[in-house]
């Protein structure tokens, strides 16, 4: 960002924001999907990156400036959310076969209920960090979304839905 930052003090917003979505973003989120912070502080500390960033795109360093009014005017969405977005279409992709990710261990629910289909048991956690890695937590999102979402034919339909739903 500080570098962005110096070279590009005086181009116009879009411009800023473009070098931002391709030059800092994608280092805020390689490997996103698996690694996803569940500790508040380590949410704060990645979410201040994008936040630094919306002042610098909008040119407004002013302390009782909004930054929320700021990200919503420049249309960014919170980094969490894309990594929900990201966890829950890598594990579209395992399931439909267009990923090697190993998913033979994970079992589907042998519920009755109207809701239960495509749906997994969650795997038993011992600790904090297995029950928020990747299997566990993008299950417990996976169920919770609707059967029209998991019924998508294609990952960018899957996507547009479960956007719609998020």
């Amino acid at each position: 960002m500080g570098f962005l930052n110096r070279q590009l003090q005086h181009c116009h917003q879009s411009v800023k924001k473009k070098c931002y979505e391709s030059y800092v973003r994608p280092i805020l989120e390689y490997s996103s999907a698996l690694w996803d912070p569940y500790k508040a502080n380590e949410i704060n500390q990645i979410e201040k990156v994008q936040r630094r960033a919306v002042r610098f795109i909008s040119g407004n360093f002013q302390q009782n400036a909004s930054v929320t009014q700021l990200v919503n005017d420049l249309m960014l969405p919170p980094l969490s959310e894309r990594r929900t977005i990201d966890k829950l279409i890598v594990f579209q992709k395992a399931l439909t076969g267009k990923l090697e990710i190993p998913i033979t261990h994970l079992k589907q629910s042998t519920s009755r209920t109207r809701n239960s289909a495509l749906k997994f048991e969650i795997p038993h956690s011992r600790t904090n960090q297995h029950l928020h890695s990747f299997f566990p937590s993008t299950i417990r999102l996976w169920n919770s979304l609707p059967t029209i979402c998991k019924q998508a034919a294609s990952s960018e339909d899957f996507k547009s839905s479960i956007s719609f739903f998020l």
